[in-house]
């Protein structure tokens, strides 16, 4: 039963890591409508997002439904960031708050749960470009795919653009890679080894994404990505590499573990009007203290 949980939270993570990972590169001339928002998202300084994130699948014949809802402010100057998360999975739910602030010396790291405040750390600032995080910048939000349009839909009144394309497996690779995701998966168990040949199963496999741009400010307000061949693939590495390290056969383990959907949707919205937040002054002299 631990391993069967702890198994579910792992492919967790990934979903989370695959989804942030899919948001990055640099941008190329597209045509318009796209063009434009690309250009108009090289003036955002601040934006807010609320990231949903459903997960069907079957472990040993049992159906786990896992929903994962974030809550996101992003900041270039001052850079800072909040993310506040709410995870349910397997009959257990998990909420926190993370937040991260640039000081003089780099970015401090406070995370906050139900019950308590923690401090995660400092970033230095030459660092901060290797996290998932901070290697983001508003105008690669779309990255340099190749989308096709896809007709225009209306939604209260506003029309909005539809752009589609289809993310391979061996770009997802290069992706989280060059994004430093996997850095984040350091306490999962898992080796350097056991994750370069989880994102080799990538290969052969892709992720549908769609993107809505809004005729009202020419920018992205919906991004939706369907992972779930992906997944299915990581879904079956997963499992391959706990049998090795558990050092008994499959069916010994006794694990079987398939996906049958996973579906990422992220609604953008307060351009540079995006609510500000701050840690409480006593919580960071609090741990200053205890430094």
């Amino acid at each position: 039963m631990k391993l069967k949980k702890r198994l579910i939270a792992l492919v967790c993570v990934l979903m989370m890591l695959l989804s942030l990972a899919a948001c990055g590169g640099e941008p190329t001339p597209p045509p318009d409508p796209l063009e434009t928002a690309r250009e108009n998202l090289q003036t955002v300084n601040n934006v807010q997002a609320e990231a949903k994130m459903d997960m069907t699948m079957t472990v040993n014949g049992e159906t786990v439904d896992t929903k994962t809802s974030m809550d996101i402010r992003y900041f270039l100057e001052p850079l800072h960031m909040m993310i506040g998360m709410d995870m349910s999975a397997a009959g257990e739910n998990m909420a926190m708050n993370m937040y991260y602030e640039q000081r003089e010396d780099g970015i401090e790291i406070y995370v906050e749960d139900a019950e308590n405040w923690y401090y995660g750390g400092k970033i230095a600032m030459e660092d901060a470009d290797t996290l998932e995080a901070y290697g983001y910048n508003p105008e690669e939000l779309m990255g340099d795919y190749t989308y096709t349009a896809d007709g225009t839909e209306e939604v209260d009144g506003v029309t909005l653009y539809k752009y589609t394309c289809e993310l391979t497996g061996e770009a997802m690779q290069e992706a989280m890679n060059s994004s430093g995701a996997m850095s984040s998966m350091g306490d999962t168990g898992m080796s350097e080894e056991d994750m370069e040949e989880m994102l080799k199963s990538l290969d052969g496999t892709s992720i549908k994404v769609s993107v809505w741009i809004s005729e009202a400010n020419m920018l992205p307000v919906r991004y939706e990505m369907d992972m779930t061949e992906v997944m299915n693939a990581l879904m079956t590495k997963i499992v391959e590499v706990s049998v090795q390290s558990a050092g008994v056969s499959a069916d010994e383990l006794g694990i079987e573990m398939s996906v049958s959907k996973v579906v990422a949707t992220v609604r953008f919205f307060n351009y540079n009007n995006a609510e500000d937040f701050e840690v409480p002054a006593d919580i960071v002299e609090y741990f200053k203290s205890e430094e």
